[in-house]
């Protein structure tokens, strides 16, 4: 017996709706008239269905329209097929509103002959049932007449935009992106994923908008463009401008232009050439570290919203992005560099379930998790922090398509080396194991797994304390550079089994005796990749003269070298020591520290 759901009491009933996720709403409102109307009503008074947004996607057969609730994911509840596609001898079929319908699958699917009026009346179908308005679109270049429609029908502008290139298409889209450009008004962002030809030029204006991305098609964009984006953040991939042309635009800026602008990122065509800025902008060189927070946060929007990121950042290739791990005390988060690790910002970050305050903080729920959008990151929180680890890692790499190069960790978190040696092919590029704040106990099995398992191709760096007894017995490297700021177990045998180009030892317990057998086995060809040695006692050495056997000379020489964190190393009044197959190098000790610094070229006897 069908229930009498409109002759439930008002209350039961309300409290029904209130449970529909929207998909069910939306097919249970094809039910009758008076249940729409009902469904319609409930909608209109109840304040929870302000956070709906409807998203509309009009690609190629793609047409479809989607609900936001707030930040959680989306939800596709209707979509048009072409009539064409339509087999009613397989597919159960019924008419409404003189429309063919199929509600077989879980999203009710409806046929039309003309694919703009089917796009059309879904989205009027769901946005009056709902009465909210369209917040995003995804189109391609055939479905431009969406911008203006849905500008004239509602008053409030959309949040996203986003043109997409087609899957079989190779014609060039001048026209398409030159109406998304000067019409499509968006509050958050706008995204051009199109190609068009190398004679398109852009004679206008973008914005306001919060973010805008020209993927890697953006060699297109002039200097005068780059000064008509009224944007907070701009993204130019694959642009063909060069320094001389970046120089008018920093002069713009300097003068009061592009006030919004917060983060500007042009990545160069390959074969762009450096020049120096021009002398009036008064650019200067400086150690500070620039940091911007790349925003991961807009992919869990919705699932369709992040698969647009994916395939955008998954056709960019090389990506000149890395991503780095800290699993450090009560710091578990994610964030990303640049390939020279120059700029990097935090997107993903979690928290222990114990630390959150519901009644300060305004937290959702996504994917099972409690969640906090409010920070200038994304804030997950986890009871088991290294399920929490895990999941910003896998979340964040998947989504960039990306590997992990950096990682920092404490003494608590070994297990994410081995991890991510499992996970990725390619090696870390930096690495450091910390020293607890809190914590002066030894930490000799963390760092004897450290110096066994640790993969990193370009910096290792342990600033953990050993006990005295500690013996590492095993080989490191290949790296490019080792740093251990508490070095005092390291012995001769140990540093002769460190393969690496640059090594810093701090708080060294070695004696210039150590050295010299150091020296020897250097001298016959050990250590080859070695370039910059640097040892710094812990105790004054008492420097004795070298061995007489290792031919060191003293010399007038000074030796330089250019250290990782960007000084220049100087060594005066140094020895000389030749290897044997003529590669010298120039030795300096005192009572601090002891210096080598190996030169290049060979000496001819």
């Amino acid at each position: 017996m069908p229930f009498p759901i409109l002759r439930t009491p008002f209350v039961v009933l309300s409290e029904i709706i209130s449970i529909l996720e929207p998909n069910e709403a939306v097919t249970s409102s094809f039910c009758s008239k008076n249940f729409k109307c009902l469904l319609s009503n409930q909608y209109r008074h109840r304040k929870k269905f302000v956070m709906l947004e409807a998203y509309m996607v009009d690609f190629e057969d793609d047409i479809r329209v989607a609900i936001a609730p707030g930040m959680e994911e989306t939800k596709i509840v209707l979509s048009v097929v072409p009539m064409s596609k339509l087999n009613e001898s397989t597919n159960k079929v019924v008419e409404i509103n003189g429309h063919k319908a199929e509600f077989s699958s879980e999203v009710p699917i409806f046929y039309f002959e003309d694919k703009k009026l089917g796009s059309q009346w879904i989205v009027d179908y769901v946005t009056g049932l709902f009465n909210i308005d369209v917040r995003r679109l995804a189109i391609g270049r055939n479905s431009t007449w969406a911008v203006d429609w849905i500008n004239s029908r509602q008053e409030k502008s959309m949040n996203r935009v986003l043109l997409v290139e087609p899957t079989n298409n190779d014609s060039k889209a001048d026209e398409a992106v030159d109406y998304v450009l000067k019409n499509a008004r968006s509050s958050d962002w706008i995204g051009i994923d199109e190609y068009v030809s190398d004679n398109y030029r852009f004679n206008g204006t973008l914005g306001p908008v919060q973010e805008v991305s020209i993927s890697e098609k953006g060699y297109w964009v002039t200097c005068d463009n780059l000064m008509n984006f009224d944007a907070i953040e701009i993204y130019i991939g694959n642009s063909r401008l060069t320094i001389s042309d970046l120089n008018p635009f920093l002069r713009h800026w300097r003068a009061g232009g592009s006030p919004r602008l917060e983060y500007l990122e042009v990545c160069l065509e390959n074969g762009t050439i450096f020049e120096n800025f021009d002398d009036d902008l008064e650019v200067v060189r400086t150690d500070e570290v620039g940091t911007y927070p790349v925003r991961v946060t807009a992919s869990f929007c919705s699932k369709n919203f992040k698969r647009l990121l994916r395939n955008h950042y998954q056709r960019r290739t090389p990506l000149m992005w890395q991503a780095c791990m800290v699993d450090y005390e009560n710091s578990r988060q994610v964030s990303i560099a640049n390939s020279g690790y120059e700029k990097k910002g935090i997107v993903s970050s979690t928290v222990h379930v114990s630390k959150i305050n519901e009644a300060l903080n305004e937290v959702v729920e996504i994917n099972g998790y409690k969640t906090e959008f409010w920070s200038e990151f994304l804030i997950i929180y986890f009871e088991d922090q290294v399920l929490g680890s895990k999941w910003i890692v896998d979340y964040v790499t998947t989504l960039f398509n990306i590997d992990v190069r950096g990682l920092a960790i404490d003494r608590c978190s070994t297990w994410a080396i081995d991890w991510i040696n499992k996970r990725q092919e390619k090696p870390l590029s930096h690495f450091g194991l910390l020293k607890p704040t809190n914590d002066v106990s030894n930490a000799d099995e963390s760092v004897d797994y450290v110096l066994k398992n640790a993969r990193s191709s370009e910096l290792l760096g342990i600033d953990e304390y050993v006990s005295d007894n500690y013996r590492f017995n095993g080989k490191l490297g290949p790296v490019k550079e080792l740093c251990l700021w508490h070095g005092h177990w390291v012995t001769c045998d140990s540093l002769m089994n460190f393969d690496a180009i640059e090594i810093y030892i701090g708080r060294s317990r070695l004696a210039v005796s150590d050295l010299n057998s150091f020296l020897r086995h250097w001298r016959a060809g050990g250590s080859p990749r070695l370039h910059y040695l640097e040892v710094r006692f812990e105790n004054k050495a008492v420097f004795e003269n070298f061995d007489e056997d290792l031919e060191i000379v003293r010399t007038n020489e000074v030796g330089t070298y250019p250290v990782s964190y960007g000084e220049l190393v100087v060594i005066r009044s140094c020895y000389s020591v030749q290897r044997l197959d003529g590669i010298r190098a120039l030795v300096s000790c005192d009572h601090r520290r002891f210096y080598l610094i190996v030169q290049h070229e060979k000496t001819s006897n």
